[in-house]
């Protein structure tokens, strides 16, 4: 496993793709040790997107990668909380922004941000 993050976004609907994109996605998650789902464009969720991820949360807890949380607000975050897939990530691993995702990322990585003056992608 790499010492590194990747960001999951856009508007999410369930359906037919929906196991292919759990397991295309799941590969990834499985190669970082951070995974940001990044909320923050999206407008709306259904309830099938919402269980999807749930289960890419789900993935990312059994292969030890922490889940950072962007950008859930509105209806989006009305959602994700009436199906309760977020129950899992922790308090402190939802933020608003990206700078605020690599900070919580990096902290959870061990690297400190201010010291070396950059970020990663």
């Amino acid at each position: 496993m790499s010492q590194s993050w990747a960001t999951v976004r856009g508007d999410l609907f369930g359906g037919i793709t929906s196991n292919k994109m759990v397991g295309t996605l799941s590969v990834d998650i499985q190669e970082h040790e951070v995974v940001i789902l990044d909320c923050s464009e999206t407008d709306y969720v259904d309830d099938s997107a919402a269980l999807v991820v749930g289960q890419l949360i789900d993935v990312a807890i059994a292969e030890d990668t922490e889940c950072v949380v962007m950008g859930v607000e509105g209806p989006v975050a009305d959602s994700l909380q009436s199906l309760d897939v977020l129950r899992r990530v922790p308090p402190d691993h939802f933020v608003a922004d990206m700078d605020e995702a690599r900070a919580v990322s990096s902290q959870l990585l061990g690297f400190d941000l201010a010291r070396s003056g950059a970020g990663m992608s």
